[in-house]
């Protein structure tokens, strides 16, 4: 895998964009993943399209962690 490039920047309190480009040896044609997590440890939106062996992936997330027993996000330094 050789990384072409890769982006990550923080646009919120815990709201975070990343975007990257991979070339691998291309195994198959083409490739599309597309996927909304909610109520999990970095819910967000995240999509990735691979053809000929280039791929490039998004992603607009949450930098959180979910907390299943209480039902909501963990809180971090003293947050409620």
């Amino acid at each position: 895998m050789k990384t072409l490039f890769s982006y990550n920047k923080n646009i919120a309190r815990f709201k975070h964009i990343e975007v990257c480009c991979h070339f691998f040896s291309p195994k198959v044609v083409i490739d599309f993943h597309f996927s909304i997590r909610r109520k999990s440890d970095h819910p967000g939106i995240f999509f990735s399209i691979m053809v000929l062996g280039c791929t490039v992936e998004a992603s607009l997330y949450d930098s959180r962690h979910w907390d299943h027993e209480n039902n909501c996000f963990e809180a971090y330094n003293g947050e409620k």
